[in-house]
């Protein structure tokens, strides 16, 4: 390899730069020369042809040398580089230059291109693994700086929460047990329980009262050994929540204890019930008393420190002892209830009604505790037995206009065996009509129901006895018969018998009554012909023995067997022949006057017998 080269006199040092520049300049001569020459060869052109494209003309041979020259004056010295190969070409052209022919000098071009371009591939060559080398250094720096992070980073979480570790919202990371144990307590923990009561006071329970003691650190140190500390990295870029209930233990007995020696109250509730007022029934609300569950405290404060809850309110919790009956539940009987008031029965008494409506009845409603309701059957009885006195007309006292007596007064007499003989007027069995009263109530619908009478023998005391009189009737009997119309008056004294039709007599009669003793006369009272029969065998016994008669005719008037018959033993009829002669009790007349009343007098027809 060449060092280098010595100046001449005319002569100064090229660089690189100008040798290609020379080289470009003789290719660019040699390729015009080699185009003229082909277009020579050609055109046939023998002027041109006899031109090399290779050969330097003296000219051009000296153009060379001078833009040579010309280079090296203008080169700089501090751009010259000994060993580069060109820079000795060039040195051997610029000294031998006169000596070599002109193919010499353009075989010496040749060879300045090709060391020229080799040189170029090396540079770049040498330029390449220089840049590959620099990025294995700089990748290999940035390996050696992120394992020594990582190692960094693993030391210093080993012992710690990994960065964005939260712990029921509270950041943990870099943290150790004892440091997070620390301040999740610090934030979250408590330290009493409030009970706020109905009133809106309050009973604390202090943690110290029931040895409570943490357990959070515990927690927090299983999820620390959960962490997966090789893979720290992980959670620079992703958030780890956790929850844990900062709770530990205590003691039981403890906390019922502190739980029943509270104060809490002492106010029974009361059920909603229904009660009546004036115009309608209304529900009186429930009121809630201030008594409490002490077992549902305890479970309910047990819940509230094991899931770290400060304070509970007793009524949303339902610690109170709450009404078993509340409004709601009675609104539907309520309006049941209040049917009631516009309730009414009616007690038909043929001739008139009495009628039971919330004004009569109101205090025999008893309301239960689930809104139904009941009637007192007592007190019902009260009230039947008290309308008696106005409605019960058998065996009373009773006004009459009589045909020969003028005004009388009819008064029931007992006979021998203690029993009155009339069988009209009203006699109530208060039990069963009580009874009837109480079921038409309860059924709570408007209806009208028949006083029920009392029966003795089969035999049903009332204003009909065993036929139906038309309503007409009735209200005019109650208390003064005279109204009376129709019936069949028998003047025991005078021992008479009219037979009246709408006022007006149709038959009358003498008659044989009864012989006057106590076991055989004829008693006075309001009869009832209710039964007629032919060929009548009747039969009885007294004192002085047993009897037996036969009549054609007999009209049953009583309950003791009596009756207007014909007596055909009888010689006459009226007068005091009943003194001697006298019956059993029976009204004797003759054959005619049976059979006419048997044939003409309507059963039902009202019998009045006096003195």
């Amino acid at each position: 390899m060449n060092k280098g080269f010595d100046r001449d006199d005319n002569h100064k040092e090229f660089s690189d730069y100008d040798v290609e520049k020379v080289i470009a300049e003789v290719n660019k001569s040699a390729r015009e020369k080699r185009e003229k020459y082909s277009s020579a060869e050609k055109s046939d052109n023998p002027s041109v042809q006899n031109e090399n494209p290779n050969s330097i003309s003296g000219n051009s041979k000296n153009d060379i040398i001078n833009q040579i020259n010309q280079s090296l004056k203008s080169s700089e010295a501090s751009e010259y580089n000994e060993k580069n190969d060109n820079y000795g070409i060039n040195k051997r052209i610029y000294q031998d230059r006169k000596n070599y022919s002109d193919s010499e000098l353009a075989s010496m071009q040749k060879e300045i291109e090709r060391d020229g371009r080799y040189n170029e591939l090396k540079s770049m060559k040498v330029n390449s693994h220089k840049g590959r080398n620099a990025v294995l250094f700089v990748l290999g720096l940035i390996i050696i700086l992120l394992i020594g992070a990582y190692i960094v980073g693993y030391m210093m979480t080993k012992d710690s929460f990994l960065p964005n570790t939260f712990v029921n919202g509270i950041s943990v990371g870099g943290m150790n047990v004892s440091e997070a144990t620390e301040s999740v307590q610090a934030d979250t923990s408590l330290n009493k329980l409030i009970l706020e009561k109905l009133n809106g006071e309050t009973v604390t329970i202090d943690y110290s009262k029931i040895d409570y003691t943490y357990s959070t650190a515990d927690e927090l140190n299983n999820i620390m050994n959960q962490e997966n500390k090789a893979l720290w990295f992980v959670n620079l870029i992703k958030k780890s929540n956790y929850s844990i209930s900062v709770d530990g233990s205590y003691s039981e007995d403890k906390l019922k204890e502190v739980i029943d020696n509270a104060s809490f109250g002492v106010t029974p509730s009361k059920n909603a019930k229904i009660v009546k007022s004036e115009d309608e029934f209304v529900i009186e609300p429930e009121v809630q008393g201030d008594i409490v569950d002490t077992e549902k405290v305890f479970e309910t404060a047990k819940s509230a420190i094991n899931n770290s809850v400060e304070k509970i309110n007793l009524l949303d919790e339902g610690c109170y002892e709450k009404p078993s009956v509340v409004a709601n539940d009675l609104q539907e009987k309520l309006e049941e209830l209040n049917k009631v008031f516009r309730l009414e029965v009616k007690l038909d008494f043929d001739y008139t009604t009495e009628n039971l409506t919330y004004d009569v009845f109101k205090d025999w409603v008893t309301i239960k505790k689930d809104g139904s309701y009941t009637i007192d059957q007592e007190s019902v009885w009260k009230w039947v037995n008290s309308i008696r006195k106005k409605y019960d007309t058998l065996n009373k006292t009773r006004k009459f206009k009589s045909t020969l007596q003028g005004k009388v007064k009819i008064e029931a007499k007992r006979g021998a065996d203690g029993k009155f003989d009339g069988i009209f007027g009203y006699y109530l069995d208060a039990d069963k009509t009580a009874e009837a009263i109480c079921k038409a109530l309860k059924k709570g619908e408007n209806t009208t129901i028949d006083p029920v009478y009392w029966q003795n023998g089969g035999y049903t005391y009332d204003t009909q006895g065993k036929v139906k009189r038309k309503k007409s009737d009735e209200k005019s009997v109650i208390t003064d018969i005279s109204q009376l119309k129709t019936y069949i008056e028998v003047d025991l004294t005078n021992q008479m018998l009219w037979y009246y039709k709408n006022g007006k007599v149709k038959h009358k009669c003498g008659v044989v009554s009864g012989y006057p003793t106590a076991e055989r006369m004829t008693y006075p009272g309001i009869y009832q012909l209710w039964m007629k029969e032919t060929n009548k065998t009747m039969r009885g016994r007294t004192a002085e023995g047993s009897y037996e008669s036969h009549c054609s005719y007999w009209n049953y008037i009583s309950q003791n067997s009596v009756g207007i018959h014909d007596a055909t033993w009888q010689t006459s009829f009226g007068g005091d022949r009943y003194k001697i002669y006298g019956s059993h009790g029976c009204v004797g007349v003759s054959l005619s006057d049976a059979k006419y009343i048997y044939d003409n007098v309507p059963i039902g027809t009202v019998v009045i017998m006096f003195y």
